[in-house]
């Protein structure tokens, strides 16, 4: 009976702390997730050690204390080493992965994946692999988006057109393979050492192409990033490929073998459906397309979702022809925007993570999870734009990307001297405001600062 106390004590505590997570009361959670593990120190519970030292990781990450949730996973696995907690000591190592993901050390979280599926194949745990499969995918992207581009906008661009040519009735299918397909040549080369990449926050793509025509000179690719839900569906689950199109390198690549050129997979030629695939290695997430063979030995590939597309993307990519988007430097930037509780703070994370700079029209988004720490304005003269001096615009592009490499207090002295990247105005002249914005943000344990730009006519 005295043994039955704690357990239910320590039960009841849980169920608590949980209420109060459940209403938003954070710092209670806290407090009797702490007073759960005073009653496990007590009786001396391994198992419920474990599982205070995993809820303990749960309240250092919900207040962006990285290292400290980081040391509670490291207790957990610690307590349960030699035991046969299974199933928390392949969870843990999970948790413990995507935590050291956010540090970027990627092989060392790859290797805790590797440990994890270990235990789970060897003792039939098959309903952590997805998680392990979708940590692996992501990690292995961000290490080949860091890497640097092989191709240039115009051979991305031409590659989607030669889709689009091929058959043109597949349109909107195409250009969801190709962003799938292109995707981290395409972020490598928008990040890409001193170019300047702006992305543009709009859903006006006349007014987003307007821009990139009048400030061409500014920088050296213009991402569209579009606000609405993706609403254009890619109807087409068979895409034939034209024979010569080149496929990206780091596409994962699983094909369907065919035994004899008479035999032929009615279900996939017919229905759309599926291939039957055997997938054997490391657990990785399904792609969301994967190849086949088509009559007469064509390369097709079959869509294994129903992707969506925001009808700006379309209109962008699909109604100008490659010639104008290699002209103008533009292309669609693939953010998923909508779906985002705090649409500005994301707008400052996703430009610091990808290397670009948050452009937007006439008045700026607010957020509270934001403060603006530094501010100057330059005021352009429109005869400038039309025939910049090389030295000027130089200077503009090597300001504007040192902004990101310094510190704070030295970034907020950097961001006046924007003001003379360009000669002053003329008298009467008819003028353009520019206003950089530094604003601070947390991202994981420490404050960050991302510059943001406001462009307005005078």
């Amino acid at each position: 009976m005295k043994n039955s106390i704690p357990k239910r004590k320590a039960k009841l505590m849980g169920r608590i702390g949980s209420l109060c997570y459940e209403l938003g009361r954070k710092s209670e959670w806290a407090t009797w997730v702490k007073r759960l593990g005073e009653v496990f120190e007590k009786t001396g519970d391994v198992h419920g050690l474990a599982n205070y030292q995993g809820e303990m990781a749960e309240v250092h990450r919900s207040n962006g204390r990285l290292d400290e949730q980081i040391a509670s996973y490291r207790k957990v696995l610690e307590l349960i080493e030699g035991r046969t907690f299974y199933e928390l000591a392949a969870l843990t190592r999970i948790q413990l992965a995507e935590a050291i993901r956010l540090k970027g050390d990627f092989g060392k979280a790859l290797r805790l994946l590797t440990e994890a599926e270990g235990i789970c194949d060897a003792h039939q745990m098959k309903g952590l692999i997805s998680e392990i499969a979708r940590l692996r995918t992501r990690i292995e992207e961000q290490v080949e988006a860091a890497q640097a581009p092989s191709h240039s906008l115009p051979q991305l661009l031409c590659s989607l057109h030669q889709l689009v040519r091929y058959k043109p009735e597949d349109a909107t299918s195409y250009l969801a393979f190709w962003y799938y397909a292109w995707k981290k040549e395409l972020l490598s080369l928008l990040r890409s050492g001193s170019g300047l990449s702006l992305m543009v926050v709009t859903d006006e793509v006349d007014r987003f192409m307007a821009f990139a025509s009048r400030f061409a000179n500014l920088a050296d690719h213009f991402a569209l990033a579009t606000t609405t839900e993706p609403t254009a569906i890619a109807s087409s689950k068979l895409l034939e490929l034209p024979p010569r199109w080149r496929i990206p390198t780091s596409i994962p690549i699983v094909f369907q073998r065919v035994k004899d050129k008479n035999h032929r997979s009615e279900v996939v030629e017919e229905s759309g459906d599926p291939p039957n695939y055997n997938i054997v290695g490391p657990a990785r997430q399904l792609p969301p397309y994967m190849f086949t063979s088509g009559h007469d030995g064509k390369g097709v590939v079959c869509a294994m979702d129903t992707p969506r597309i925001p009808a700006e993307a379309i209109q962008l990519m699909l109604q100008h022809s490659a010639k104008e988007l290699i002209r103008q430097r533009t292309v669609w930037f693939p953010y998923s925007r909508s779906t985002s509780d705090d649409a500005f703070l994301t707008d400052l994370q996703m430009g610091r993570g990808h290397g670009l700079f948050p452009v937007f029209f006439d008045r700026l988004p607010t957020s509270k999870n934001v403060a603006v720490i530094g501010c100057t304005s330059i005021h352009l003269d429109l005869g400038f734009l039309a025939e910049p001096a090389f030295e000027y615009i130089s200077k503009w592009k090597r300001s504007l990307l040192k902004l990101t490499r310094l510190s704070k207090a030295d970034a907020s002295v950097a961001l006046l001297d924007l003001a003379d990247s360009f000669p002053p105005p003329a008298r009467g002249k008819l003028t353009i405001s520019i206003e950089v914005h530094l604003y601070e943000f947390q991202e994981l344990e420490q404050m960050v600062f991302h510059p943001a730009l406001l462009f307005r006519d005078q």
